[in-house]
């Protein structure tokens, strides 16, 4: 299952590259974590980093990038804000880092449940039973 996540605050590539340095520290993503350029707008040189994608395919890979990336927002300025999107479904979480230092338990918690209930049930899809969206 991928998973999106998309960061708007001061200096978004710097971010993003962050993010994917936190990310990488979970085992069940090294190498499963992708920085997405965009084309460069008019009067830019370059592309852009506009998001980061990774995959999850195990419960445990998807409980510790949700602790990651929340521990990792908690250490942000509070006009950071985070947008996952889960591929599945279409789904879009989206949190801040003011958001992640009163509340980030329930942050945790809940991004730790959709993510895993999105993998249970893209492998419950690919063996042909249950449902295959969220």
């Amino acid at each position: 299952m991928n998973v999106r996540l998309e960061v708007d605050g001061p200096s978004v590539p710097d971010l993003l590259r962050d993010l994917a340095s936190w990310l990488d520290r979970e085992p069940g993503l090294v190498g499963r974590v992708d920085l997405i350029e965009k084309g460069p707008e008019p009067g830019q040189l370059g592309p852009m980093l506009e998001a980061l994608q990774f995959t999850v395919t195990a419960l445990s890979s998807a409980i510790g990038a949700s602790s990651l990336i929340v521990n990792w927002l908690q250490f942000r300025k509070p006009d950071v804000t985070i947008r996952v999107f889960i591929d599945r479904e279409g789904q879009v979480l989206s949190a801040t880092a003011e958001k992640a230092k009163s509340d980030a338990g329930e942050l945790e918690q809940r991004l730790a449940q959709e993510l895993s209930k999105a993998v249970e049930q893209e492998t419950e899809g690919d063996s042909g039973e249950g449902p295959t969206s969220l």
